[in-house]
């Protein structure tokens, strides 16, 4: 509360939660909320297409078949409610979410449908200026809209999984702070699980990883590494809550509970230099190109055998161009 004045998050009728266990603690630390994507994907402008109307580079049209749908289905079910209090569904969306403490504003994505009933972006703007500035809804009307929207520990009508299928149908996969020794034990069975499904119209999956490359003796290029200990910290250290941080976890997976636990509670406590120095060298050795060329064509060959495809690296030399031409040669 000190440092945040506003949190932005994802929040509206179809989506409580998990926003819903974060309002309390916005309350207590006073901080106010911008709620995003109230719309749902579009479906309270009441235009959304359906599933098979939608372009191939939509990424609605990724969620599982149905859920437009399903979508309307509990619309239908809201549709007394903006009745009720002469609303559009929009606006009763926005009025659902403006009622809950500490939601200051409001953000739906204005959408530009296709076809020639779809509404207009300067018409949905419009709608979304004429949310009345009082909160219509009793108390009870929000708790019975909560109820109809519903989507407790798992988000089925937008898509969400708990089940791993990215090598299933996924074109590429993008590892971040990989090590690619470790990556196989990490990774390998979902990868593998994946890959048995994957359609062979796919072709084999793409996997872009990398780090920071420079190449050189001594020990001035090995202190180059010091420049990624930012990096590793934050992500470690403050890219979550505790027990709810997916490089953290990794960090564990890799074989660093100790440094884990400790990088994340310095940094959660502000001391970030601190954190950042619990960083193990190993990782970042192993995590990027820099020192010798034999070493860091060791490197490369390691990335190469742990089924990365494409290098994505960050020169730190005073000729960028000329270190990337150099590595692509031994690459090639």
């Amino acid at each position: 509360g000190e440092l945040i004045d506003w949190a932005m998050l994802i929040f509206g009728p179809f989506e409580p939660w998990p926003t819903n266990l974060v309002l309390p603690a916005c309350v207590e630390a006073d901080v106010q909320v911008l709620a995003r994507v109230v719309d749902y994907g579009g479906v309270f402008h009441d235009d959304v297409p359906n599933e098979d109307g939608l372009a191939a580079n939509d990424h609605r049209a990724f969620r599982p078949d149905g859920w437009v749908q399903a979508a309307r289905d509990r619309l239908d079910q809201l549709r007394p409610y903006a009745e009720r209090h002469n609303l559009t569904p929009l606006q009763l969306a926005c009025q659902w979410t403006l009622a809950h403490p500490m939601v200051r504003c409001v953000v739906p994505t204005l959408i530009q449908e296709p076809g020639s009933s779809a509404k207009t972006a300067e018409a949905k703007r419009e709608e979304l200026a004429s949310v009345p500035a009082e909160v219509r809804l009793s108390a009870d009307e929000v708790a019975e809209i909560t109820a109809i929207g519903d989507n407790y520990r798992c988000m089925p009508l937008k898509g969400g999984s708990p089940v791993f299928e990215g090598t299933e149908v996924a074109d590429g996969w993008l590892p971040h702070l990989f090590y690619p020794e470790k990556a196989h034990a990490v990774w390998g069975e979902a990868l593998a699980k994946g890959a048995a499904k994957r359609s062979a119209d796919l072709g084999p999956l793409q996997v872009s990883a990398g780090g920071m490359v420079a190449i050189g003796e001594g020990p001035e290029t090995k202190a180059l590494l010091d420049f990624v200990r930012p990096m590793y910290a934050l992500y470690v250290g403050g890219m979550g809550a505790r027990g709810k941080n997916f490089y953290n976890d990794l960090a564990c997976q890799y074989g660093y509970e100790k440094e884990a636990k400790e990088i994340q509670d310095l940094y959660l406590d502000g001391k970030k230099k601190e954190a950042e120095a619990l960083v193990p060298m190993e990782w970042l050795e192993a995590g990027n190109f820099v020192g010798p060329e034999g070493y860091v064509k060791e490197r490369l060959a390691a990335f190469a055998e742990a089924g990365v495809t494409t290098l994505s690296v960050v020169p730190a030399t005073a000729d960028p161009a000329a270190t990337i031409a150099q590595v692509k040669e031994w690459v090639s």
